[in-house]
C-alpha cells in the first residue's frame, strides 16, 4: 500500500472527509484525517519537496489510512436518484458556509481541499461523497468558531482592526497569515475553560491558503465571500487576551518540510502535514516571503504538536 496510487490516495481523502460528515452524526474535528491525506497527496504532486523526502510522505499517509481507518474504509451511504447531489450543489453550499468564520476556517479549509481533489479527479464527485461533504460543512456550522480568550464583541466594529486586516485579495491574505506567529501561546486551560491558542493561530496559515487554493481554481465568487471570514479570524486572534504569567513558545531548531529529516521525527499529529503543504504552496505564491524567517516562526508549531 505504500505507493498507493495518487489517485486512489485522493478518493481516499475525499472518502474520509465525506465519513467525518456522517459517522456518529458527523463531527467537523474528525475531518482532520481526509484533510491531511488530501495535503499530502498535494504535497507529493506539488514537487515542493526533495526526491528523497517523498517515501516519508507516502510512510505518512499509509499511517493515517491505518490508524483512522474508520473513515476511509466505511462506506459511504448510497444516494437514491432523487437525492444525488452533485458538484454544484457543494459549491451552492461552500458558498453558504464560507462567509462565516468557523472553527478557525475549517469549513473553509476542508472545502478547498476537497474542491482541488475534483479538480483533479472530477469523477470523484460521486453523489455519496457530495453529501458527506455537504454534512461536514454544516458540522462546522453548528460548532460556530472556536472561543478566544478575553475576546470583546466590540473588536468587530473596531475601526482600527477593521481596516487593519482589510484583504482585497488572497495574496494580501498569506502574505499577513505570515506575519503573525512571532509569540504563539500554548494551548491551555484559563479559569476552567480550554483554548486554543496556538492551534487557532495556527489556522491563520491554513485558512489563508485555501482562499489562495479557492482563486487558484478559479472559484473568485467564494473568495469574495470567503475573505471577511479571514479578516474577522485575524481580529480574533489580534484581540485576543493573553493569560497572565503565560509566554510565548520559543523555537528550539528550525525546521523544514522539503526535507527527509522533519519527516523522520516521531510526531505525528495530522497538522504538521497540513501545514506544511499549505506552507510550502505560500512560498511558492510569494516569491518575496522571507522564508528562513517563516520557517523558524512556524517551527513552534511542529516542535510541541504531537
Amino acid at each position: 500500500m505504500w505507493r498507493l496510487a495518487i489517485k486512489t490516495i485522493i478518493e481516499q481523502g475525499l472518502t474520509g472527509l465525506a465519513n467525518a460528515g456522517t459517522i456518529n452524526s458527523g463531527h467537523w474535528f474528525v475531518g482532520h484525517f481526509g484533510a491531511e491525506v488530501l495535503s499530502l497527496a498535494f504535497l507529493i504532486l506539488s514537487g515542493r519537496i526533495e526526491k528523497n523526502t517523498e517515501p516519508l510522505v507516502y510512510d505518512r499517509i499509509e499511517e493515517v489510512l491505518k490508524v483512522q481507518a474508520k473513515f476511509f474504509e466505511t462506506p459511504l451511504p448510497k444516494q437514491n436518484s432523487s437525492n444525488s447531489p452533485i458538484l454544484e450543489d457543494f459549491v451552492k453550499a461552500v458558498d453558504h458556509s464560507i462567509s462565516n468564520l468557523c472553527v478557525d476556517g475549517h469549513n473553509t479549509i476542508f472545502s478547498a481541499l476537497a474542491l482541488r481533489g475534483f479538480s483533479l479527479f472530477p469523477e470523484l464527485a460521486r453523489p455519496e461523497i457530495i453529501q458527506g461533504l455537504i454534512d461536514l460543512l454544516k458540522a462546522c456550522e453548528s460548532a460556530g468558531f472556536d472561543r478566544y480568550y478575553g475576546l470583546a464583541a466590540a473588536s468587530f466594529v473596531d475601526p482600527t482592526l477593521l481596516e487593519k486586516f482589510a484583504f482585497r485579495s488572497p495574496l494580501q491574505a498569506v502574505n499577513v497569515a505570515l506575519s503573525l506567529h512571532r509569540e504563539v501561546i500554548t494551548d491551555r486551560e484559563v479559569d476552567g475553560e480550554f483554548y486554543f491558542f496556538s492551534g487557532s493561530r495556527l489556522h491563520l496559515i491554513t485558512h489563508a491558503h485555501a482562499l489562495l487554493t479557492l482563486h487558484q481554481l478559479g472559484y473568485s465568487n467564494l473568495v469574495k465571500s470567503g475573505l471577511p471570514s479571514f479578516s474577522k479570524h485575524c481580529i480574533c486572534i489580534d484581540a485576543s487576551a493573553v493569560p497572565k504569567g503565560a509566554q510565548p513558545y520559543t523555537v528550539k531548531q528550525q525546521l523544514d518540510p522539503r526535507q527527509a529529516g522533519f519527516w523522520r521525527r516521531s510526531k505525528s499529529n495530522s497538522h504538521h502535514g497540513k501545514l506544511a503543504y499549505s506552507v510550502l504552496e505560500i512560498f511558492a505564491a510569494l516569491p518575496q516571503a522571507n522564508q528562513a524567517e517563516s520557517l523558524k516562526d512556524l517551527s513552534s508549531y511542529w516542535e510541541f504538536y504531537d
